[in-house]
């Protein structure tokens, strides 16, 4: 899985957005994440988008979105982004449908040398596993506008894929 760090999450490959690789990350009663460290530089803002669908009709599990950034001793030094999905949302895999999420950061703190991207579910009785594929995280100009700067191996998470 590498460079991404992951916590339950398997690599799969019956069902992607694009590509043909996706990260299952199972429900029910435990903790699942994927996660990849980047470099980053203060003031720098970063948009992140993930693909999300779940495999059954059951509720969909809390999920949370971050961007942690850190100095280059990996010392945290604040949050750029830390959201809830809205999980209500998220389709079933039947017909290939899925969500893209968006979430935009705020500037990264002085001294920071790296950013901590993170997908977590976290844990739910009954809840339903979730498929995630398409992480893509784009450097945000001053005007708004994305710039495709940090990339991740199409393996295993598939293309990162510009905004749709």
């Amino acid at each position: 899985m590498e460079p991404w760090i992951s916590l339950n999450g398997t690599i799969i490959t019956d069902a992607s957005h694009s590509g043909f690789q996706a990260v299952h990350l199972p429900g029910e009663v435990i903790n699942s994440y994927v996660c990849h460290l980047i470099p980053a530089a203060p003031d720098e803002s970063f948009g992140l988008s993930v693909a999300l669908t779940k495999t059954s009709s059951s509720p969909a599990p809390p999920m949370t979105l971050a961007i942690n950034y850190y100095d280059s001793a990996f010392n945290f030094i604040g949050y750029g982004l830390i959201t809830h999905v809205e999980v209500d949302r998220i389709p079933v895999i039947e017909n290939n449908t899925w969500m893209r999420v968006y979430h935009t950061s705020t500037p990264a703190p002085e001294n920071t040398a790296q950013a901590l991207v993170l997908v977590n579910t976290l844990p739910a009785e009954g809840a339903a596993d979730i498929i995630v594929d398409d992480i893509a995280l784009l450097t945000v100009e001053a005007l708004g506008l994305a710039q495709p700067v940090h990339r991740v191996p199409q393996e295993p998470l598939g293309q990162w894929a510009q905004q749709e």
